[in-house]
């Protein structure tokens, strides 16, 4: 690394490092943590600086920080562990995680048979059509082409099927 470049990257650890540290501290909750994605944070800019130099280092500091403290705490919630960020484990409600709740598992299976049922009850045609575009991502060209009908008529097939799928969808919000 260059010499301006090692410069560069401490006047930006001291511009930057008190005001991350607080940003961190809110998302964790832990001193030692907070350290922690601290210190990989800045490893990171610098790892990025050896390509080419950072324009914008503070957004990538912060941007970087968020992302370590946000896969820490999946990882210590799918773990069981329990992190009290400053207070509020409530907010660990809104960080997405890689599986899906109980009850969205739920209300997604429900769907799909709400679906699955218009689906059964389209005309042949329509379903095959639906099918073969949906399922097997068939174009609407080859679709007609195999059918023996015209482009126009596939789509308006398509058209009705997903009116007919999004008005179950929407029947019980």
């Amino acid at each position: 690394m260059r010499d301006g470049r090692k410069d560069s990257l401490e006047r930006i650890y001291l511009d930057h490092s008190k005001r991350l540290k607080l940003f961190v501290r809110q998302l964790v909750g832990c001193p030692a943590l907070t350290e922690d994605i601290i210190q990989e944070a800045f490893l990171r800019l610098r790892q990025a600086e050896v390509a080419g130099p950072i324009t914008h280092p503070k957004p990538f500091l912060y941007t970087t920080a968020r992302n370590l403290a946000y896969d820490k705490l999946r990882q210590d919630r799918r773990r069981g562990r329990v992190v009290d960020p400053g207070g509020s484990l409530a907010e660990l409600d809104e960080i997405p995680t890689a599986e899906p709740s109980p009850q969205t598992l739920l209300e997604d299976r429900e769907l799909l048979q709400r679906i699955e049922s218009v689906l059964a009850s389209m005309p042949e045609r329509r379903r095959r059509i639906f099918t073969m575009r949906r399922m097997s991502e068939m174009s609407v060209t080859a679709i007609a082409a195999e059918l023996g009908i015209s482009e126009s008529t596939v789509r308006n097939e398509i058209k009705t099927a997903l009116l007919q799928c999004f008005a179950e969808r929407n029947r019980r919000r």
